[in-house]
């Protein structure tokens, strides 16, 4: 498992502040769309998970092998994603229901709750380690729940009001997001 207690949201800052200014990015442009789409979905139940999954997976460079099976407990899965729940014995049923990746878990989570839970990948994952993320390193359950947590506490910091302004400034959103998908917007957007 990486060390993540050495980061401080003031690394989150510097690497906002060295952000190129005006990307033009189709990733960026569509998030609110899907976000606004996801977020109007009244009933959650298998339908609707197996919708948002395969819009994740649109946004993604990979097809999308899901596991939501008729008789699971959507009500389960509801109110565990409401409260946020970041236990390994929860996100390893995301994982395994869709195509057993926490990367996808954690857009898919995301997206039913920015709040709570921020998008991890590769990119994220190189950001922070200055390493090339393989496949061990970005689909471990420990790593994502030491990076979502380590986030959430970030994402509570005085800080964020200047690096919801820098990535205003620069053009990296235009609409409110989240604390969560700041940070990680960030990040993500650092590595060329």
């Amino acid at each position: 498992m990486e060390n993540f207690k050495s980061f401080t949201v003031e690394y989150f800052v510097s690497k906002a502040l060295s952000l190129s200014a005006t990307p033009n990015n189709q990733y960026l442009s569509v998030y609110h769309d899907l976000l606004d789409f996801v977020q109007s979905i009244e009933k959650i139940d298998r339908k609707s998970f197996v919708v948002v999954a395969h819009i994740v997976y649109g946004w993604m460079p990979t097809i999308l092998d899901y596991k939501f099976l008729r008789e699971d407990d959507y009500s389960f899965y509801e109110e565990n994603i409401k409260i946020g729940n970041c236990s390994v014995e929860f996100l390893s049923l995301i994982k395994e229901k869709i195509n057993n990746s926490i990367v996808g878990g954690s857009k898919f989570l995301h997206f039913m709750n920015p709040e709570m839970y921020a998008i991890w990948d590769s990119k994220v994952y190189k950001a922070l380690f200055d390493k090339k993320g393989r496949g061990y390193n970005t689909n471990n359950i420990e790593n994502y729940i030491q990076y979502n947590l380590t986030l959430r506490d970030f994402s509570q910091k005085p800080e964020m009001v200047m690096i919801q302004n820098i990535l205003k400034e620069k053009k990296y959103i235009d609409k409110e997001i989240t604390n969560m998908r700041a940070l990680e917007t960030v990040l993500f957007y650092s590595i060329n």
